[in-house]
């Protein structure tokens, strides 16, 4: 049977379970590969932490994400027009378990649409789990405007920013880019305009019964 994986904090937790239809191929279907991840995740950490700027394209992208969730000791932030990768949002339930800040803000009017049933879940999970959650509707009278960044900002030291939307198609099926940041100057105007539009009066709590 196929297995879709789950981590925790740390690799000895990681739990296989029952693969969903609407799930992406499974990419840790054995203990073997889970252990080869891993190391390659080790390896592009080394790698990372040389480097203040780098353009990821293709399954880097998934695993320069996941990476840096798994090593946050403080904070995330993000802004996304649309989430629903299973691996994302078990790494950010994991890290808002243990009570780190986990902040994500979302466009309203994609939360909403009557397509996202499948990230409505994911929402309503992160939501459960003590991720804050706001949307922002852009100011726009245009029925297209969209809060369209897609940004996290991991401890206030790493940014990752791009194209790429944290799911199933954006990092499986799409052509898609992402930057990923530590020069110290970029990564602080990124946490500006992410505290301005958090703060702002057009980004609203998500409730529970919101998210669902």
């Amino acid at each position: 049977q196929a297995f879709q994986a789950e981590w925790d904090e740390d690799k000895s937790s990681f739990k296989p379970r029952a693969r969903g239809a609407s799930d992406p191929p499974p990419s840790l279907a054995t203990a073997k590969q889970k252990d080869a991840l891993w190391k390659q995740i080790q390896d592009a950490t080394e790698a990372a932490q040389k480097q203040q700027y780098q353009l990821l394209t293709g399954p880097s992208m998934e695993t320069a994400t996941l990476r840096e969730f798994w090593n946050a000791a403080r904070c995330i932030d993000g802004a996304q027009l649309s989430i629903d990768h299973n691996s994302i949002c078990m790494a950010l339930t994991g890290k808002a378990g243990a009570k780190l800040r986990v902040r994500l803000l979302l466009d309203e009017g994609e939360l909403r649409s009557s397509s996202a049933k499948q990230m409505q879940k994911k929402v309503m999970a992160l939501y459960e789990s003590g991720v804050s959650i706001r949307s922002y509707k852009p100011k726009s009278t245009s029925p297209y405007a969209k809060m369209n960044i897609k940004t996290w900002i991991i401890d206030d030291a790493v940014v990752l920013t791009g194209s790429v939307n944290c799911t199933n198609h954006g990092f499986h099926c799409n052509v898609e880019t992402m930057q990923r940041i530590s020069m110290p100057a970029a990564v602080a105007q990124h946490a500006k305009l992410f505290g301005e539009l958090w703060n702002g009066e057009l980004a609203i709590d998500v409730t529970r019964e919101e998210s669902a």
